[in-house]
């Protein structure tokens, strides 16, 4: 970058005053969270138990040593642990939107209402599977990194 721009940016982000409608605020309040299905994992206790449970199987099927194995253990098991929370959101979604109030009292409907009920409001359903499309080739390519550094040092060793 030039010194001109730099100069230009400097003099610029001095008149920058952020947000200003409380609307604004409470949206760049959640900047940080804005992906938090794909942020580092911070659980309450009953996740924080079901995650200690899914990384004891995993330790005991993969057996990790060192660092990066152990490493890759951990991001699996949270994985897995967010994978579990999409799903739930979207049982959660479907569940809801089953039933309808046609003006004269409220009826359940079926899972094609749902869908359609979600579509029409939220698109929850459709970003959930989304979301766990992107944890499950996450997941495969975590547990193929494993296995190969697994093989290498079955391999080195004598």
């Amino acid at each position: 970058m030039n010194e001109k721009r730099l100069l230009a940016n400097r003099q610029n982000a001095l008149r920058s005053t952020g947000p200003r409608t409380e609307t604004g605020k409470a949206r760049s309040r959640l900047n940080a969270t804005r992906h938090g299905g794909f942020a580092r994992v911070n659980i309450e206790t009953d996740d924080r138990n079901r995650l200690n449970v899914i990384y004891l199987d995993l330790l005991a099927e993969f057996n990790p040593e060192g660092f990066e194995e152990k490493l890759l253990v951990q991001d699996i098991a949270e994985i897995l642990l967010r994978i579990g929370w999409f799903r739930a959101g979207e049982v959660q979604a479907m569940q809801q939107y089953r039933f309808l109030d046609y003006g004269r009292g409220e009826e359940k409907g079926d899972w094609g209402t749902a869908l359609v009920q979600d579509a029409g409001a939220y698109g929850a359903i459709p970003r959930c599977l989304a979301a766990e499309e992107i944890l499950d080739r996450r997941l495969w390519r975590y547990f193929d990194r494993l296995q190969k550094l697994q093989a290498r040092r079955k391999n080195s060793t004598f």
